[in-house]
């Protein structure tokens, strides 16, 4: 398997900190992994609320953050 440790490391914590960040109380933060034939999937699924239809539409954008200022640097 190939991957830039520091890179990989950096975008899980993101992905889990948006998961605990936006999930209800309770709820469960799910996290995979499987790995065959040299090659590794890792799922992380939760049951928080969802984003919303804009800004679904604008996650991919430079700099776009649905957090307040001072709360994190955002998706």
């Amino acid at each position: 398997m190939r991957g830039n440790a520091t890179l990989l490391t950096s975008a899980v914590e993101n992905v889990i900190r948006n998961a605990v960040h936006y999930g209800r109380p309770g709820s469960e933060i799910a996290v995979e992994l499987a790995a065959a034939d040299g090659r590794a999937a890792l799922t992380i699924a939760n049951r928080g609320e969802s984003l919303r239809a804009a800004d679904l539409q604008r996650i991919f954008e430079p700099f776009y953050t649905t957090k307040e200022v001072g709360e994190g640097t955002g998706l």
